[in-house]
């Protein structure tokens, strides 16, 4: 069964991968299609001028002919990467309008209140379920205020080596949390390790990179914090359930919320 948690408006959703891939193989037989997941994001060449999204992920056979690893048997990352998209970048004007990367945005939702919402016995199942590493992504992590506030509840419930990484797409919030991180009581280096990188989530291939630096066959939880919003904006349906799908098969707990 999956876990739910709820209260004041805010839900919280923990996903079990082996039940979600059934519901997915059940509903839309994707067992048999053959996803690049690098090409979740629209071709902009082939949008009208004032069309901002579109549901249809872009085809590109020059990658698709060059993928050959996988990580479960319906997904596939190919073993090239494409040139960068501008679609999804940041820029000082943006303040969120485009891709939700909100400065200040603690100010507004603070992020004690947001953990007053998770009750500790999550922290004890997650850490409890780690065999030999603890492992932890916080998927558009803004200022990493969060990010650092999970992590810190996630470290007393296990005694193995732990490793964090936040990701957002602006620079300006990445070198904030760096900074935040830097100046927190947490402990960093040896076997407990954090850090902040600023990158696209909806870029797989880079996703994948990230991932596997963190060493660990399975990330023990991923959390995306008001952002599936904005990647249904720019993913359009099928490329947000691609990358929900990706996600998932990468990790052991995704929680989903506000």
């Amino acid at each position: 069964m999956a876990s739910w948690f709820g209260q004041g408006g805010h839900l919280y959703n923990i996903f079990h991968l082996d039940e979600f891939q059934q519901a997915i193989e059940r509903q839309e037989n994707t067992a048999e299609q053959d996803y690049e997941l690098h090409d979740l994001r629209p071709s902009l060449e082939n949008l009208p001028p004032t069309t901002t999204s579109t549901t249809t992920p872009l085809n590109d056979e020059s990658s698709s002919k060059s993928s050959t690893s996988s990580t479960s048997s319906f997904i596939h990352i190919p073993s090239s990467t494409s040139t960068p998209s501008t679609y999804l970048s940041t820029s000082d004007l943006d303040r969120g309008h485009r891709l939700g990367n909100f400065w200040n945005y603690p100010t507004y939702n603070p992020a004690e209140k947001r953990m007053e919402l998770i009750p500790e016995v999550f922290f004890e199942r997650i850490g409890g379920s780690v065999e030999s590493k603890l492992s932890y992504i916080d998927l558009g992590c803004n200022e990493g205020e969060l990010t650092l506030s999970f992590w810190s509840h996630l470290l007393p419930h296990t005694s193995h080596p732990s490793s964090a990484l936040g990701i957002d797409i602006d620079p300006t919030l990445i070198n904030r949390a760096q900074t935040r991180s830097l100046a927190g009581d947490i402990l960093r280096g040896g076997e407990q390790s954090i850090r902040f990188v600023d990158g696209d989530v909806s870029d797989l291939k880079f996703l994948e990179e990230e991932i596997d630096k963190l060493e660990s066959s399975r990330v023990t939880l991923i959390s995306l914090f008001s952002t599936t919003m904005w990647l249904h904006v720019h993913l359009g349906d099928s490329g947000l359930k691609l990358f929900l799908v990706y996600v998932l098969s990468r990790c052991n707990f995704f929680l989903v919320g506000k």
